[in-house]
């Protein structure tokens, strides 16, 4: 998936910001697909470089390994000099060397094998960037959190979250983790929780109030009601948004368990257990609801490393007079790291890097679908022509989706980059209807609906790894779908006489849903103006 966000930055530095990304969903917002940070960062470095877009991804992405390993071993090490300076915290899980620690972590963290297969294998680029940045935010809140809860304390932590949020929202579950985990666990011993939530509120709520500005209070409702994932019908948001809650339920109990429970661990080893917890936690939750679904219940494997780094560090300089399993635990952690680069390598053609990407079965799917869209247009595609009213769109599901995006994303297909971007609701119907029904005029009709030319069906013996359509052998039945090709278990099929392409769907909620977001940002820092004038002219000594 990292090249999804080389693609978007080539457009945009192409085509500009602002309106519609044609080729996926029957058009998607940009401001949907991405935030604005790393796309412009990319196009800055291009202009200075002239280097490819997905090169400067892949050199941004190791960037930010570094980067992050540079932040982990900086805020290991503060989080334990502050916890070793303070008198009230307790003294099980302190180190005799914080930079020790934080040198330790930073190393482990580098040569952790799940991190690299995470990121080379599924991680989208802006999202895994922001995972790695995490360590530096951690370190800002961290300075925050000791001081008085102020307009200027508030201003900060607002607007250091809000550029997490503009690199990518799903960075967002992950902010609000470090937030909460950090006030928990450096909150003082007295039972007053209200400066705590207040800063939490403060923070996140200026946060993605100051990102709405971007995205627009329209995307938040987008994000939360509709389904990103299946194209299941309308009804099915009131269910989405519980079971959205219900992954939240495992969190909260989790946190509140292990926060009674380590009231005994210094704040380094509770935020370490909190952390690691949490992330096990929901990936475990995932898994029982859907174990075949491996992207989605792995997808927080960059968080969890960070976390596995924290406790290496912690366990490894480890004062060895207060540990007698020392020897022990030194094993566990050789055997963890020994056994999963074991692991990596056996099965490192599913993570490294294609040596001979043109012999891939995802390759020559794509290049036969390309060359039978090339015939269609009858003339060569180029950056600058768009032939979306010469050919229909193709219908690809599964992996396949997101190698459509990085090997032809000047073709428009009915999915692409984030689900959550679609705003056309046909689309989700029609997802919905190619999956699981088993009426083939329902479904032609939605193939007219949606201007489908094309359509890849994976049968029962397909290679792809994600078997979408619950009753493929329905699209063998229709008289207007022509089999254009059967390998490896998928079937091509092109549409006879077909309707044509729809308009691209235009974003009529940009301005509203920007207008909106700058009328609560306003609202919520309403009751810090007078505060805030008043110190300022306090300073100006004009009172």
């Amino acid at each position: 998936m990292l090249p999804v966000t080389a693609i978007l930055a080539e457009y945009i530095n192409r085509s500009g910001w602002s309106g519609i990304y044609p080729y996926w969903y029957l058009g998607a917002p940009l401001r949907y697909l991405t935030g604005p940070l790393v796309p412009g960062l990319l196009i800055l470095t291009n202009r200075l470089t002239h280097q490819p877009f997905l090169t400067l991804t892949v050199w941004l992405i190791i960037s930010g390994v570094i980067v992050g390993a540079i932040g982990l071993v900086w805020f290991t090490s503060r989080l334990i000099s502050l916890a070793q300076s303070s008198r009230e915290q307790p003294q099980i899980g302190l180190v005799t060397s914080a930079s020790l620690a934080g040198v330790i972590a930073g190393v482990a963290f580098l040569v952790n094998p799940w991190l690299w297969s995470q990121l080379l294998n599924q991680a989208e680029a802006s999202t895994a960037l922001a995972i790695l940045l995490l360590p530096w935010l951690g370190l800002v809140l961290l300075n925050l959190i000791n001081r008085p809860l102020t307009v200027s304390t508030t201003l900060i932590g607002s607007i250091v979250i809000s550029l997490y949020i503009l690199i990518n929202t799903n960075i967002l579950l992950d902010t609000a983790l470090v937030t909460v985990i950090l006030c928990l666990v450096s909150r003082n011993k007295t039972k007053d929780i209200n400066p705590t939530l207040g800063k939490i509120v403060g923070w996140l709520g200026g946060g993605i109030a100051l990102a709405s500005l971007w995205y627009g209070l329209d995307y938040w409702w987008q994000l939360i009601f509709v389904p990103g994932i299946g194209g299941r019908p309308a009804l099915s948001a009131l269910g989405n948004l519980f079971k959205t809650l219900g992954n939240l339920v495992p969190l909260g109990l989790v946190i509140f368990g292990v926060s009674k429970w380590g009231r005994k661990l210094s704040a380094p080893a509770r935020f370490v257990v909190l952390w690691l917890a949490s992330f096990i936690t929901l990936s475990l939750w995932r898994f029982l609801n859907d174990p075949d679904f491996v992207a989605d219940w792995t997808s927080w494997g960059i968080e969890i490393a960070l976390g596995i780094a924290m406790a290496t560090g912690l366990l490894i300089s480890y004062a060895p007079k207060r540990l007698r399993l020392l020897p022990t635990a030194y094993c566990l952690i050789f055997l963890f790291y020994l056994g999963g680069w074991w692991w990596s390598i056996k099965h490192s053609s599913s993570w490294l890097p294609r040596v001979n990407l043109e012999s891939t079965y995802e390759y020559q799917t794509i290049t036969q679908l390309r060359e039978a869209y090339q015939e269609c247009s009858h003339y060569p595609l180029t950056p600058n022509r768009y032939p979306l009213a010469t050919c229909g769109r193709f219908f690809v599901s599964g992996s396949i989706t997101f190698w459509f995006n990085a090997l032809a994303p000047d073709i428009p297909q009915v999915r692409g980059g984030r689900d959550t971007a679609a705003i056309n609701p046909d689309w989700r119907q029609g997802m919905y209807i190619f999956r699981e029904s088993t009426n083939p005029d329902e479904i032609i009709a939605w193939i007219d609906r949606l201007g489908i030319e094309w359509i890849l069906v994976h049968g029962p013996n397909s290679t792809e790894p994600y078997h979408d359509f619950t009753h493929p052998e329905v699209y063998s039945q229709m008289p207007r779908l022509k089999l254009i090709s059967q390998d490896q278990g998928d079937y091509l099929y092109q549409v006879t006489n077909p309707t044509g392409v729809p308009p691209v769907t235009k974003d009529h909620r940009a301005w509203w849903g920007r207008l909106s977001a700058l009328i609560v940002a306003g609202i919520f820092s309403l009751k810090n103006w007078e505060r805030l004038v008043s110190r300022i002219l306090r300073r100006l000594a004009l009172t």
